[in-house]
């Protein structure tokens, strides 16, 4: 590799490695734990070398920061402004969240899209940031699209739920049955009978991914005020439907 003629012998498994390891994942390693054993094994073989070679690399001084953007600029990736920020996360809102509500493979996703568009990912921090902004927009996409879903009429009867003095709260249709008795039973009767009383279509909610329906489909009682009824709407809706 033309890329290694420049360097000492005893660095071209340090190089080697933050370049296969880019190229696999999107990011750089930070440490020799960071890597397994089995690619750095095959890349000895294929350099000559040993693996001990590694001892004395340093990844974050001098020649370690000097190999990555040697390497960046090899993969032709560029530094990412804000526009590629903005359509990151409008992709995540539209593509990502809505099949993974919990993030839990965000950040592999995050790695996976920069890395496919060739460009450079942004610091951590500034990467959990984006992460947190999008999550925060698709949860309030979604609410805003169930709430223009209802009908005027039952909103109001929603409203109701949040007053005090009702037959029956939000709190109230949120709670767990408790122990089996007539008591729980007629409970449960009237907290149908008051869902069925909204004549709500949940036509809707077939757009939503059922993922999501489960990420705010809690037991737990949640206090809203007045001024959370979009937040109400929706929750109201996605814990009455029944979840597979």
């Amino acid at each position: 590799m033309e890329l290694l003629k420049t360097k000492p012998s005893r660095s071209h498994l340090g190089f080697c490695i933050q370049l296969k390891y880019y190229q696999n994942t999107g990011q750089f390693p930070q440490q020799h734990a960071d890597l397994s054993e089995s690619p750095i094994h095959y890349l000895c073989s294929q350099l000559e070398c040993k693996p001990h070679d590694l001892d004395d690399y340093n990844w974050k001084g001098r020649s370690g920061r000097r190999h990555r953007l040697e390497i960046l600029s090899f993969l032709k990736i560029k530094k990412t402004n804000e526009n590629d920020k903005e359509l990151f996360t409008n992709w995540l809102v539209t593509e990502i969240y809505p099949t993974d509500p919990d993030g839990k493979h965000v950040y592999e996703h995050a790695y996976e899209w920069f890395l496919g568009n060739k460009l450079e990912c942004p610091a951590s921090k500034e990467l959990s940031r984006l992460i947190n902004s999008a999550a925060k927009q698709y949860e309030e996409d979604l609410f805003q699209f169930i709430e223009h879903s209802l009908l005027p009429e039952t909103k109001l009867k929603v409203d109701a739920l949040l007053t005090d003095d009702n037959d029956i709260s939000f709190s109230d249709l949120k709670a767990d049955p408790g122990r089996i008795g007539l008591d729980s039973i007629f409970k449960e009767v009237k907290k149908l009978e008051f869902i069925r009383s909204l004549n709500i279509s949940f036509l809707p909610l077939n757009k939503i991914q059922i993922k999501s329906i489960k990420r705010y489909h809690t037991p737990c009682p949640v206090h809203y005020d007045r001024h959370l009824t979009t937040m109400a709407y929706a929750d109201f809706c996605l814990i009455t439907p029944p979840v597979a």
